[in-house]
């Protein structure tokens, strides 16, 4: 069981590495101090603490922070320690347990929203299975450290959807600016689910069918505006709902359509169109997100989703596809779902007939939280991976533990015939030297180990070791006969017989079995004809001879055996393994032979304790890098790449090289992150300091620095919670947000430099004062008598004779707010509804016209079109539809956004119109 000290250690470091690092310090310093995390006490810790892991967090913060962070964590641990010898150790597990239990109950009850994420799904299984060791009285530290982690996993998951829903609701409500001039239900329905959604943001909850349907309606809001009709498509009967009230704006299509000309139609359903292609892609990418599990376990889906982005990127419609795209993926989520069920209860009947020692209580755990993943959902595929992954090496651990068994057997059959044989060749020493006095000694010793042997083998048990001492005690009585003999021919008999003794107590390789049988029936040949012929002491000298060659052989065999085990042993970083053979071949040389098979049994279960770490260490590095997902970083492509093929190579029982140095690469990319994100917080702080100043502009790019520091405001308190990618991406935000500042900035510096010209040559004062008083009135100004004349007057109305020209003045002139409107072409005006104030301004404008294309040229700017001057309760527009023409509109503030967007639609139309009339 491991101590609940030591497991409260890994959980303290984990907030502070990654668990790669957490564990490899923490491995290194308990080897190193000999104890296990089931042994170790606060006294061991508070030594590692200090060595290995203080050494780690000194590369992750500075030196003083690491120093206080150790001696949090030694405190904390130091309380705990004195907690728990207060009671029971394992009673008190349990209750902990009980209490950690209850708490993740009461954590999941808010993530009940997020039903179908598969998330959310396994944590639910991890308390389940919790809950039955809970009940069973059983410990499960595991168990609680995967729901711990998982519950993270999940809270971390919700942090960065609210980011995500946070950024989609500004744009909305941008959008909803923009668009609310237009009134009518639409406009309600929209501000109401805008209202409804940041409701839920600020109660920390999604709320994806509210933004769903705001997507919906903010596209079909800007089409309205395009054309700056209302369609009210869902317009009940009743007449008031068509009415406009004062505040509403623009009225409803069935008031207010007959009086108002659009022209550019062209452009108009262009844009519209360009609208409808947007809210198509953000469909497809809906739809997309929605479905990425399945795109994960089939990637040809990309290619199809791909085939519909670039259609719509040429400007092809796609929406009628969407329907059986949601269909197909729904069918194949289905299918899909089917097939994991069979497949994984098929493993768990297959793992049924395993040897229960190849069968770990992670594969037990995984196929039970899969299964109860696949109730609600699809599980992810990297889960399904590791599963697989699992049940793989408990499937060749159990294919490798049968092989054993069956060599086992076959080599205790092997050692059970060789111990006979030799127990057959022992009794002919036994019975001949019986009665040899001056053996006696040695005798005794042989008869002694022969008994024991003798006895083993009746009760069908084998002892290699007592084999082996038998064979020596005969060498060593055939010797001793040899050197004592007396006659000639009984000490070469006495020396043969030792010899072989000797040759049969050696092990053998099948390669060389003939080569030792000849050399054996050699000797039992010259053993037996010594009475009958005369066998030279020379002759004696080569069968010695011919033994110490065939030893010398054997030790290379078995050298060569350890070597190859050795390089493999080597190669995989079996370091404990490497020593033992290193010693194994040391033994050799004094002719101490290895247990080759058994020496392969441990290179084997080696390399399966270094798969199954491996495929940890793959489960790990996914998980981590899952967090860094959606962020843009320098050598995160690398991992990505080794992850991929690290499952390649696990998936078919292969080790892969490199882990090491890909945590070691993941934590050099984690400290540059956090060197980035550091500083996050005063690097916002500043740059909604200098938007303060740079708001002054007026222009696209201050609006969307606006809505990006916007965003990343709200998102200030959410920023330690969120995953690692999400942090990147609102680094990012920043970054982009702090460029375009930089360059608004010289904006704002060339504007105000070109303005104090302006200011200078009492252009704007001239050109104002004779317009229109910009003081406050009391009262509004009446509205100018618009009459027919062939010359402008004050109150008149110019006509071209042109009818397309005639009706596009009035179509502006017929705006709400819209005061004075007039078209010239250089000093000349072509037409208009004009007061007298307006005859003589065209040399005014002219200048004017210079001063803006000076400050163009200053900011490095295409030519300007248009204009705006706001005051309090009147605003002048001027665009210049060309060079030579121009035309000016004096309208209430309030109708400034209606006015802009129209102008921005038909200034070339303008001038197309203007030019072809003069022509």
């Amino acid at each position: 069981m491991t101590s609940s000290v030591y497991q409260a250690t890994v959980e303290e470091l984990e907030a502070l590495l990654s668990p790669r690092v957490v564990s490899r310090s923490l491995k290194d310093g308990l080897e190193l101090i000999g104890k296990t995390p089931q042994a170790v006490s606060y006294d061991d810790l508070e030594k590692i603490l200090k060595s290995q892991v203080y050494r780690q967090l000194q590369v992750a913060m500075p030196v003083s922070e690491a120093k206080t962070r150790i001696q949090d964590i030694l405190t904390r641990l130091k309380n705990l320690e004195v907690a728990e010898a207060e009671q029971d150790v394992s009673d008190q597990a349990l209750s902990t347990q009980s209490e950690v239990l209850e708490n993740l109950k009461t954590q999941l009850k808010p993530f009940n929203l997020y039903f179908e994420w598969s998330e959310v799904q396994k944590l639910r299984a991890l308390i389940q299975l919790l809950e039955v060791e809970q009940e069973a009285d059983r410990e499960a530290a595991k168990l609680v450290t995967d729901a711990r982690a998982q519950l993270k996993i999940v809270q971390q998951k919700l942090e960065d959807e609210l980011v995500h829903q946070a950024k989609e609701l500004n744009d909305l409500e941008a959008t909803f600016e923009t668009t609310k001039t237009l009134g009518g239900i639409k406009v309600r329905r929209f501000e109401n689910l805008l209202k409804q959604i940041r409701a839920a943001q600020d109660n920390r909850q999604l709320a994806t069918a509210e933004l769903e349907r705001s997507k919906k309606l903010a596209i079909d809001l800007r089409k309205l505006m395009e054309s700056s009709i209302v369609i009210e498509d869902e317009m009940p009967d009743a007449i008031p709902d068509a009415i406009p009230d004062a505040n509403d704006g623009l009225i409803e299509v069935e008031s207010e359509a007959d009086d108002l000309l659009v022209e550019d139609h062209e452009d108009i359903e262009a844009r519209i169109a360009e609208i409808d292609l947007e809210g198509e892609s953000y469909t497809l990418d809906t739809i997309a997100n929605e479905n990425k599990t399945i795109i994960s376990y089939l990637p040809e889906l990309k290619d199809e989703l791909e085939q519909y982005r670039q259609k719509l990127a040429s400007g092809e419609s796609v929406a009628e596809g969407f329907e059986d795209l949601k269909k197909k993926f729904a069918e194949l989520s289905h299918k899909q779902r089917n097939e994991l069920v069979s497949e994984i209860e098929q493993i768990a009947e297959t793992i049924k007939s395993f040897n229960a020692e190849v069968v770990d209580a992670e594969l037990e755990q995984s196929l039970k939280i899969n299964l109860g993943i696949l109730e609600a959902t699809l599980p992810k595929l990297d889960d399904i991976k590791h599963l697989r992954n699992l049940y793989r090496l408990a499937k060749e651990k159990n294919t490798e533990l049968e092989k054993q068994k069956q060599a086992k057997r076959q080599e205790l059959a092997k050692i059970f015939a060789e111990q006979k044989q030799a127990l057959a060749n022992f009794a002919e020493p036994l019975a001949e030297y019986k009665d040899k006095e001056e053996l006696l000694q040695e005798y005794t010793v042989f008869a002694k180990i022969v008994a024991s042997l003798q006895k083993l083998h009746n009760a069908k048990k084998v002892s290699k070791e007592l084999l082996a001492r038998a064979q020596a005690a005969q060498i060593k009585l055939e010797s001793a006969l040899a050197e004592r003999a007396q006659e000639e021919i009984e000490r070469k008999r006495a020396l043969l017989k030792a010899l072989l003794g000797e040759l049969r107590a050696l092990p053998v390789p099948e390669s060389l079995k003939e080569e030792a049988k000849n050399i054996e029936n050699k000797i039992v040949s010259y053993a037996n004809n010594l009475d009958e012929s005369y066998i030279a002491d020379e002759t004696i000298d080569e069968s010695a001879a011919a033994i110490s060659k065939i030893k010398k052989e054997i030790q290379n065999s078995y050298l060569a055996d350890l070597d190859v085990i050795l390089s493999e042993a080597d190669s995989k970083g079996l370091k404990t393994l490497s020593s033992e053979i290193a010693q194994a071949k040391e033994d050799l040389k004094i002719a101490k032979y290895p247990n080759i098979n058994e020496y392969k049994t441990k290179l084997a279960k080696g390399l399966e304790n270094l798969q199954q770490e491996q495929i940890n260490d793959l489960r790990q590095l996914t998980q981590e890098l899952d967090k860094y997902k959606g962020i843009n970083i320098e050598g995160l492509d690398e991992l990505y790449d080794f992850a991929s093929d690290a499952q390649a190579l696990l998936a078919i029982g292969k080790t892969v090289a490199g882990f090491d140095d890909m945590w070691l690469k993941l934590e050099a990319l984690r400290n540059t992150i956090s060197e980035k994100t550091a500083n996050f917080i005063p690097q916002l702080d500043q740059a909604l300091i200098d938007f303060k100043e740079i708001s002054k502009l007026n222009s696209e790019d201050v609006s969307s620095v606006g809505l990006i520091l916007k965003h990343l405001d709200e998102q200030r308190d959410s920023f330690d919670k969120v995953s690692v990618g999400v942090q990147g991406q609102l680094v990012n935000s920043l970054i982009e947000a702090q460029d375009l500042i930089e360059s608004l900035k010289e904006q704002l510096e060339a504007t105000k430099a070109i303005a104090g010209k302006l200011a200078n040559t009492n252009v704007l004062d001239n050109l104002f004062g004779s317009s229109f008083d910009i003081s406050p009135k009391l009262e509004p100004s009446p509205e100018p008598e618009l009459i027919e004349s062939s010359s402008p007057t004050q109150g008149s109305k110019l006509s071209t004779g042109n009818t397309d020209i005639d009706s596009l003045i009035t179509d502006y002139c017929n705006i709400k707010g819209v005061k004075q409107m007039a078209i010239f072409d250089k000093d000349k005006m072509l037409a208009g509804q004009f007061d007298a104030s307006l005859e003589n301004i065209s040399t005014k404008i002219t200048e004017l016209d210079e001063y803006f294309t000076l400050l163009g040229g200053e900011l490095k700017l295409k030519r300007h079109k248009m204009a705006i001057y706001s005051m309090q309760n009147k605003a002048l527009t001027i665009a210049w539809p060309s060079t030579e023409l121009y035309l000016i509109i004096i309208s209430d503030v309030n109708s400034l956004g209606l006015i802009s967007q129209k102008l921005a639609r038909d200034i070339d139309t303008i001038n197309n119109l203007v030019q072809a009339s003069i022509t």
